[in-house]
């Protein structure tokens, strides 16, 4: 009897462990059931009015920086710093031609322009009579080359003097042009000589910042920036689409 009742005791034990492992492993499922499938607390948002607020305020900072920044006025800037550093850098090299007692500058009474005339073939030179250029003076005339020769240094680009003479090679890679480089606009450059002396012009500056440099410069042109070893040689242009009234000293009327 002892014994049966040892055995008894053993398989109830037994069978009290499995249930109690049982149900543990059936509560940890449920638990992490639970936690896979944790409904979230809804998260806060924006109202619609919020937003309409967060909206005109960027729109209101986004205007207050382009007036203060003015990005055409920056980008004129940019065009007027890259206009002397380009005269600036053709002025020397042909200075420095000159130094080393060169002397062939071109024709007289003539403006070399750095726009090109579309319509001639490589080589080829015009009085850009087909560019619409402002009228000079009686006896001066106007000189384009091709698109093709435009920017060479051998003198067939629109500067007429053969930088490529110079015992070191042309100091410029390229002869440079105005980034606007348009009649339409009165952006270009031009180039004048008197056989002995020369003088580079850019036409016209866009930006307020370089105004002072052209008035500083030593030429006779309040807007145009102008360097060389004579600054007076350039005529004078009225300007296409003025009009001419009496008593304008500047242009002889």
């Amino acid at each position: 009897m002892p014994y049966k009742r040892t055995k008894v005791a053993f398989v109830f034990r037994r069978l009290s462990l499995s249930l109690s492992l049982s149900l543990s492993r059936i509560c940890e499922f449920f638990s992490s059931l639970g936690s896979r499938y944790q409904i979230e607390e809804p998260v806060s948002s924006f109202t619609l009015i919020e937003l309409l607020i967060v909206i005109a305020i960027i729109g209101i900072l986004a205007a207050v920086v382009v007036l203060v920044l003015n990005p055409s006025q920056l980008l004129a800037q940019a065009r007027d710093s890259s206009r002397i550093q380009e005269i600036g850098s053709l002025n020397n090299a042909v200075s420095m031609y000159l130094s080393e007692g060169n002397s062939s500058l071109g024709s007289s009474d003539t403006v070399y322009v750095s726009i090109p005339d579309p319509t001639l073939s490589p080589g080829a030179t015009s009085t850009c009579s087909s560019l619409g250029l402002p009228s000079l003076p009686t006896g001066w005339s106007y000189e384009c080359v091709s698109t093709s020769s435009l920017r060479k240094t051998d003198s067939s680009g629109w500067v007429p003097v053969d930088l490529q003479a110079i015992s070191s090679g042309s100091p410029i890679p390229e002869l440079p042009v105005d980034p606007i480089n348009t009649t339409s606009s009165g952006y270009y450059y031009t180039y004048v000589d008197s056989g002995s002396n020369y003088e580079i012009t850019a036409m016209n500056i866009e930006s307020a910042k370089y105004l002072t440099q052209t008035e500083n410069d030593g030429g006779n042109s309040a807007n145009s920036y102008q360097a060389g070893n004579d600054l007076s040689l350039a005529p004078l242009v009225f300007p296409e689409n003025w009009i001419q009234v009496p008593g304008n000293s500047t242009f002889g009327t």
